[in-house]
């Protein structure tokens, strides 16, 4: 029955205010069959003879707007009825009206129509069609969830309708509630002969609700939903697509296949591009991804706006390395969907796959949040990388790979990114081999790697030192006690007495004796001037004038000196200190030692523990037992004087000689070739010495590196470690605070909004109440005869002023409230993160620190909005209801002094509204926003941490480490 019969039905009940002739009736009533005959301008000439006689009908402005309406005039349809509505507000009349309205577009008083009509009352028929249009208005406004309620019921009223329940199942959907949708479909997809949309319906929803499942009852259920679907039409595609779906949801990607390939037969030209994605997706999943970007090339050619086959498409291409590619689809899923961060780090990965990192950083550059997706992070990093921020990178691509292990491609990155990182140091060998010639480069990578890291910035010197040692003539010092004949060994070493011999210490410097074209002395004096002269004035000035010398070197035209040094040292045990530091330092530096003892004196305590603090003896000491030609023959006593020696040292030297350097220089003086007796020892001592010392100089050189190389890298290995432990101090203490911090969150509503709305609350009903005090006093009747209680406009006019003033205050108090607990956690976040800082260095603390100003910048933005949202809003509406109703409320109090003070404060309501649900909700999203905005900075100063220690580890410990431990068999005997 169209609308103009049922208005008909009722029209006879209706009678106008004024009774009208039969005659304009009955024309009345033939409009309204020539509406119902579809006779649009027969009904509206009619109606307008009627009017020119008797205006103001109200069946006349009915029918004239249905008619209007049918003749598709729809704002003379709009203005008629509103004027019976005017009349009478009929539930019809408004259905009329929200149709019309509808036609003209204005959804908005569309809908308000269909519901004043429901409001109406009207009888069943008419409230099903109400609610008909109001869903299906919801629905036309985008806003299918709020048709929810009047589709339920609908579906109570015509529960077998398995149209309604379609509707209502896909308003649930669109309002997230797949569970009720479901509900709803159950009774219908249960029926033998449900219909297709219901079980395509009931087959997508099980398929949302399975998630990322690949087995349980809801793709069950999806299955057989489908299967039904191809009882009743084999080549139903959406049938097909939505087994299709489950298949690759339970892994069975050959099965999917065949599935879309059969669907894309018969399915509509708008879905071939849908099912070219899935197919893609498919080819993805078994790691074809050449096939997959074919597929997704199809289908960006069948609907070039689809963003999603757009960004697999991108996807795919990246980890092809198909650059260009990969840039042109990214581009158009950016232009698709500019916000989306998934998508932008796909189109910041291809620019860095393209070469353009500057067009890479402009798309990544809005990405940095503190839980960032999986794409985004390996977008970020690959950004890093490139940008030759090895760090960042490898904290963004082993956070990515945490998240999602095996992830394409990261892995593969990250080993590279690891490799890129750690200095590359030269493989130093077998240690038995070690000699200067792989040193040298070792050294060099090694100086590098020392120099790149402000930690280790102080041992620059040390590295540095070591490559030069590599490269200097051997040193042997020659050290012992004084008077043990270490001058006279030197001598004759060269054939001539070239330094100062004696019984008393004279040496008080170190005498270098090194290779040289002419015999000549270059005496260094502490000024630093140099000055040469010869052998015997340098003898002399040694005698006279020890002091003046800072260094003295004699320089000797012998071969073996071109890659040895003797150092002629002062003898240990001496009266003055100074010699005695000297000798103790050559000592430590030596390249290799000879040590002399007086062969009639027994070696002393104090001079085993000093060969004792001598590293690789075995290798670089030997022992010299001078002036045996005071022994005479006797064996014994040479027998006696080795077994003491060797009784302490053991086989921990190069070799033990008996020798007489008085016989030796006196053979060799003026003819260093000249032969020297065996009984004095020296042809024993010149062949050891040539055999382990001379002819071993680089392997006595790199003994003295290695020792040096593995006292840095513990240096390096322990400073580290302690910055490390200090790392790892400060990432607890900010979990802690981040612990605390979400405690705190949690509690929020608990403790702060609670109080802040108990605080609003008191000093609102203070304000209520010393606000009646006063209105009573103003408004009390003064003496006189006619007298009566009665507020003044200038006086209402200052309450008023006042009531805003005072609301102010008192939704100010309750923000002090909320910003005294914001108080508490920046005094802590500050204070931790002050501390962390101040235990790093001052660029790592200018880091952390950049992080803090940031967060203090950001905490004072919303503590603006504290303000504006819990004391300028709530004040405004007051103001806002002063300025309306506030001269009535007050006007009113004055008038009525018989009530308690409780009523009469009752009535200030209207006015000052108490602290409710909105206030609460406000307080609480604040808060949270607060407390995440801190615990953002705690992720963000962990991470930074995180990647300091990451730096740490790559280009220190492991590395340093690794050395030490191929270092290790080399330990001192």
């Amino acid at each position: 029955m169209s609308l103009i019969d049922r208005l008909s039905d009722r029209l006879g009940a209706l009678l106008d205010e004024v009774r009208i002739p039969d005659r304009l009736d009955r024309k009345i009533t033939e409009a309204e069959h020539a509406v119902a005959r579809q006779e649009s301008g027969h009904a509206l000439a009619l109606l307008e003879e009627v009017e020119r006689e008797r205006p103001g009908i109200w069946r006349v402005a009915l029918v004239a707007g249905l008619a209007h309406e049918q003749a598709g005039e729809p704002q003379r349809a709009a203005a008629r009825l509103a004027q019976a509505v005017a009349q009478r507000d009929l539930p019809l009349v408004r259905l009329a009206l929200g149709r019309v309205a509808e036609q003209l577009g204005d959804l908005r008083t569309a809908r308000e129509h269909f519901e004043t009509g429901i409001e109406r009352r009207p009888d069943e028929l008419e409230r099903i069609e109400l609610l008909e249009a109001l869903a299906k208005i919801h629905t036309k406004m985008g806003a299918p969830a709020r048709a929810v309620p009047a589709l339920r019921q609908l579906v109570r009223a015509r529960p077998e309708d398995a149209g309604l329940r379609l509707q209502l199942a896909e308003a649930l959907r669109a309002d997230d509630d797949v569970d009720g949708a479901l509900d709803v479909l159950d009774t219908s997809t249960a029926l033998d002969s449900a219909p297709a949309a219901l079980l395509r319906l009931a087959g997508a929803l099980h398929l949302e609700r399975s998630g990322t499942r690949t087995s349980g009852p809801d793709l069950d259920a999806a299955s057989a939903a489908f299967r039904r679907m191809l009882e009743d039409a084999p080549d139903d595609p959406d049938a097909l697509e939505g087994l299709g779906h489950v298949a690759h949801a339970m892994g069975r990607v050959a099965d999917a296949l065949p599935l879309y390939q059969q669907a894309l037969t018969t399915a509509p030209i708008d879905a071939h591009a849908r099912l070219h994605r899935r197919m893609g997706q498919c080819y993805l999943r078994s790691e074809d991804r050449e096939r997959a970007l074919d597929a997704f090339r199809a289908a960006m050619a069948l609907d070039p706006d689809d963003a999603d086959s757009a960004t697999l498409a991108a996807s795919a291409a990246l980890d092809l390395g198909h650059g260009t590619e990969a840039d042109e689809a990214a581009q158009r899923a950016l232009d698709a969907r500019p916000e989306d961060p998934i998508v932008r780090a796909l189109a910041g990965r291809a620019k860095l796959l393209v070469g353009d990192l500057d067009g890479a950083r402009t798309r990544l550059s809005t990405l940095r949040a503190a839980r960032m997706p999986v794409e985004v992070l390996h977008a970020l990093g690959e950004l890093a990388l490139h940008a030759d921020d090895p760090i960042e990178g490898i904290a963004l691509l082993r956070e990515a790979i945490v998240r999602q292990p095996g992830r394409f491609g990261i892995q593969a990155r990250l080993e590279a990114a690891y490799a890129s990182l750690t200095p590359e140091l030269p493989p130093l060998g077998p240690l038995e081999r070690l000699d200067p010639a792989r040193l040298a480069p070792f050294l060099d990578a090694l100086s590098e790697a020392v120099a790149s890291h402000p930690l280790l910035s102080d041992l620059i010197p040390r590295t540095t030192a070591l490559r030069q040692h590599l490269d200097t003539p051997l040193t042997v010092a020659v050290l012992g006690e004084f008077n043990a004949g270490k001058s006279t060994l030197i001598n004759a070493f060269v054939g001539e007495e070239m330094v100062a011999m004696g019984v008393l210490p004279t040496t008080s410097h170190v005498n270098v004796i090194r290779y040289g074209p002419r015999r000549v002395a270059r005496w260094t004096k502490h000024d630093g001037e140099v000055e040469e002269l010869p052998y015997t004035e340098a003898v002399t000035l040694v005698k006279r004038a020890p002091d003046t010398i800072a260094r003295l070197e004699f320089c000797f035209p012998h071969p073996d000196l071109r890659s040895i040094h003797f150092w002629d040292t002062p003898g240990f045990n001496a009266p003055d200190d100074a010699h005695e530091a000297r000798a103790q330092e050559a000592l430590r530096t030596a390249d290799a030692v000879v040590w002399m003892i007086d062969a009639n004196q027994a070696l002393t305590m104090t001079e085993f523990e000093r060969l004792a603090t001598i590293p690789s003896r075995e290798e670089k000491l030997l022992v010299v037992l001078n002036k045996v030609d005071r022994l005479g023959e006797d064996a014994a006593a040479r027998e006696a004087i080795e077994a003491h020696v060797r009784g302490y040292l053991g086989d921990a030297l190069a070799g033990l000689f008996f020798l007489s350097t008085r016989e030796a220089l006196e053979a060799r003086r003026g003819d260093p070739d000249a032969e020297v007796p065996a009984s004095s020892g020296w042809p024993a001592f010149a062949d050891a010495l040539q055999l382990q010392v001379f002819d071993r100089a680089g392997r006595l050189k790199s003994l003295e590196v290695i020792r040096g190389l593995r006292d840095v890298l513990e240096l390096a290995v322990s400073r580290t470690k302690t910055l490390r432990g200090t790392l790892e101090e400060a990432g607890q203490r900010m979990r802690g605070v981040r612990a605390a911090l979400t405690t705190q969150q949690s509690r929020w509503e608990q403790d702060i909004t609670q109080a802040a709305v108990e605080a609003a609350t008191h000093e609102l009903r203070a304000l209520r109440v010393r606000t009646v005090r006063e209105v009573a006093q103003l408004a009390a009747p003064q003496p006189g005869l006619f007298s009566r209680n009665e507020l003044r406009a200038a006086d209402r006019a200052a309450v008023s002023e006042q009531l805003v003033a005072r609301a102010e205050d008192a939704w100010g108090v309750a923000a002090r409230v909320v910003a005294a607990a914001a108080d508490a956690i920046d005094e802590r976040v500050v204070g931790e993160v002050e501390a962390i800082a101040s235990g790093l260095s001052a660029a790592d603390a200018r880091g952390v620190r950049r992080r803090l100003e940031a967060w203090l910048a950001e905490t004072s933005a919303l503590r603006r909005l504290l303000h504006e949202r819990a004391v300028a809003q709530p004040t405004s509406l007051v103001r806002a209801r002063v300025g309306e109703v506030g001269d009535g409320v007050l006007e009113r109090l004055g008038a009525d002094p018989g009530r308690t003070e409780a009523e009469r404060e009752s009535r200030l309501h209207r006015l000052v509204v108490p602290a409710g649900a909105d206030y609460s909700a406000m307080v609480d999203a604040w808060g949270e926003e607060y407390v995440g905005a801190a615990r953002r900075l705690g992720d963000h100063v962990e991470r930074d941490l995180d990647i300091l220690a990451l730096d740490l580890e790559q280009r220190i410990l492991r590395p340093f480490e690794a050395v030490l431990a191929a270092l290790q068999p080399s330990e001192d005997s």
